[in-house]
């Protein structure tokens, strides 16, 4: 094996495939790095689409990877946030395993960019759906972004909508939520806090 750059080929449809590169890499003595971590994190991913892994085979990968020194950027906080937001669809994870993976991030001095928070907020999203979380979650979300200073994006407009829009749904069912018109006008407020931003040039 070359380089760490061979972990970049297609690894395969189950977790030992992985595995077995990461030990060859080991054996011949190639030095995994950042790059290599992100692409393995990439095709847990995709193996946990198709029901072949979760996040726990990220934490165990996670763990590998940084006892040998190898340190994780934004992309690969990312990628954590993506697996844990499918766990979420599936039933699993939770709103403070979320919120831990941030405090990491953070204690690694990586700042969260737009990209990670609309992935959280897409899974606060998921975790609304099974009723593991309400508009209360999603609005800290929405801080976190205003207190980064980042103007919202379609994707986070929406996520912001979905949220707003399973929190109206389990509302109507009788679950506890927020009631249906703040969460209507939420969702609406941010559209048109978005629309200002986009327009304002068109003036």
């Amino acid at each position: 094996m070359p380089s760490n750059a061979s972990v970049l080929i297609p690894l395969g449809q189950q977790i030992g495939d992985l595995e077995s590169i990461l030990t060859r890499m080991e054996a011949d003595t190639v030095r995994p790095d950042t790059v290599s971590l992100n692409s393995a994190l990439s095709a847990i991913l995709a193996l946990s689409k198709a029901g072949k892994a979760s996040s726990k085979d990220a934490d165990v990968l996670l763990d590998r990877l940084t006892a040998l020194g190898v340190r994780p950027d934004a992309i690969t906080y990312s990628r954590r946030l993506e697996l844990l937001s499918l766990d979420a669809s599936h039933g699993k994870g939770s709103y403070s395993e979320a919120l831990m993976l941030l405090q990491s991030m953070r204690e690694d001095r990586i700042k969260p960019n737009l990209v990670t928070l609309n992935i959280l907020l897409r899974l606060v999203s998921n975790l609304i759906a099974r009723g593991s979380a309400g508009m209360k979650e999603a609005d800290e979300v929405m801080e976190f972004i205003r207190e980064e200073k980042f103007t919202p994006t379609e994707h986070t407009v929406s996520a912001y909508c979905k949220c707003a829009r399973l929190a109206r749904k389990r509302a109507k069912r009788g679950h506890t939520g927020l009631p249906n018109e703040e969460a209507v006008y939420k969702a609406w407020a941010l559209f048109k806090e978005l629309e200002a931003v986009c327009f304002e040039s068109d003036g």
